[in-house]
């Protein structure tokens, strides 16, 4: 792809260089995982009218984090199944085109 098509179409060049399953790849160590766990902790701690002691806190914090990484998984695991599905899609026609020009 060259600067012109880039600068044209900026949306596709992006998608073929950085999926959505790369980037939630990249993204869940990096962000999403202290995010949700900081989140978490946050909460418990200053959640009114619970005193909660650092050992509980940090188990909220474990919990948010874990929560990130499910969702990360479920989203690969999605993410990969649908590009099965659909190679499973294309070569079955693939395969008909084939039988059809075979007969």
């Amino acid at each position: 792809m060259n600067l012109k098509d880039l600068l044209r179409h900026p949306i596709d060049y992006f998608q073929a260089k950085f999926a959505p399953n790369r980037i939630v790849v990249l993204l869940t160590p990096l962000v999403f995982v202290p995010v949700s766990a900081a989140v978490s902790a946050w909460v418990a701690q200053h959640f009114p009218g619970v005193n909660l002691d650092p050992a509980v806190i940090t188990g909220f914090a474990a919990a948010g984090a874990l929560s990130a990484l499910t969702m990360a998984y479920r989203w690969i695991d999605g993410w990969q199944a649908d590009e099965q599905a659909f190679n499973d899609l294309y070569h079955d026609k693939e395969l008909r085109k084939l039988r059809a020009d075979a007969e």
